[in-house]
Order: structure tokens, then C-alpha cells, then sequence
């Protein structure tokens, strides 16, 4: 579920990462709120945005569709094969930018994984492990390809647990 920190992370950052991207003319968002998409709109006044979900676009697979950008929020966190999907995204893209969760911790006892929800990874830059969860996916492996990663705080102080997103920006294969 998407929160007031993840609207405003995300609209801050894609203001900023805009100036990256010239000539766009195709975006592929996955997941996002009607809420995320508008922003886009403003952005990029002439592209053609294309709405996908986890439930349409399998990422296990290539999507076959070729775009300028792809924007996923909130999705990788239920990836089993973190680099699976993104070299399945990267391929097909000048551009990821994703929004995903560092730290939150979901389950009754205080695990970063609940039961009750697709959750099955974490998210860091650099940090080998987590608070409650020992082997998150390093984005650092990325290198030079990694153009931004931003870390916010996201309802902490709301759930009493502390909760970390991030957003970040990716350089595809086809930039």
C-alpha cells in the first residue's frame, strides 16, 4: 500500500531524475496509484503511459514492451529472484525507476516478513545485513548503472516500527 512519504519520495525524485531522460515518448508503470501516474503526466506531457500490475506483467518474464521508462513501486518486495526481474526490466528500458522497502517490519512479532503478505526481500545500498533480516538484495551491485538511491522515513513514527523506503533510479540497458 502506497503512503503520503511514498507519494511525495516518489514525486520529488522523478522531478529531479526528468532532466535524465529526453524524448520520451513510452513509459511502463507497474503497480502505481492513480494518485503516482499524475505526476507522470505532467512530466512528460506527450508520452504514452502504459498501466501494468504485478498481476498482468509476470516479471519473471521479459515484457516484450520496449519503454523509455519503467516506474515500480512497491513491488520487488515480494520478488523471490530480485535479479531475475531486474535484468527483465533493464533490458527493455532507458530507465527504472523503483520505489521499494528497506526496513518495515510486518510481521505480529516484530519479523520484517509478515504471514499474511507476498513480502520475501529486502532492499539496501551497501549494507550486508539488516535489523531482523539477514541477507537483503544490495543495490550496489548495480555500480554505475545505480544514478540515484534515496532513503526516507515512511510512517515510523505513525506504526511504532521503523519503517524505511527508498527510491531509486536505474540505468537500462537501452540508455
Amino acid at each position: 500500500m502506497a503512503i503520503k512519504e511514498d507519494y511525495v519520495a516518489c514525486e520529488n525524485a522523478w522531478y529531479i531524475w526528468s532532466n535524465l531522460v529526453s524524448n520520451c515518448k513510452q513509459i511502463t508503470c507497474c503497480s502505481l496509484f492513480d494518485e503516482q501516474v499524475a505526476p507522470l503526466h505532467k512530466l512528460f506531457p506527450g508520452a504514452k503511459i502504459t498501466e501494468t500490475d504485478i498481476d498482468t506483467w509476470n516479471l519473471n518474464y521479459p515484457s516484450g514492451v520496449i519503454s523509455d521508462i519503467v516506474v515500480v513501486c512497491n513491488v520487488f518486495q515480494a520478488s523471490k529472484t530480485p535479479s531475475l526481474w531486474f535484468n527483465n526490466i533493464l533490458a527493455n528500458c532507458r530507465y527504472l525507476w523503483l520505489q521499494d522497502l528497506c526496513m518495515r517490519q510486518r510481521g505480529s512479532d516484530g519479523a520484517e516478513l509478515g504471514t499474511k503478505d507476498p513480502d520475501s526481500m529486502r532492499y539496501t545500498l551497501g549494507v550486508k545485513k539488516l535489523p531482523n533480516f539477514e541477507h537483503p538484495f544490495d543495490l550496489n551491485q548495480f555500480g554505475d548503472r545505480l544514478l540515484d538511491f534515496m532513503l526516507y522515513d515512511a510512517g515510523s513514527m505513525k506504526n511504532r516500527r521503523l519503517t524505511i523506503n527508498f527510491v531509486a533510479c536505474l540505468k537500462g540497458d537501452l540508455a
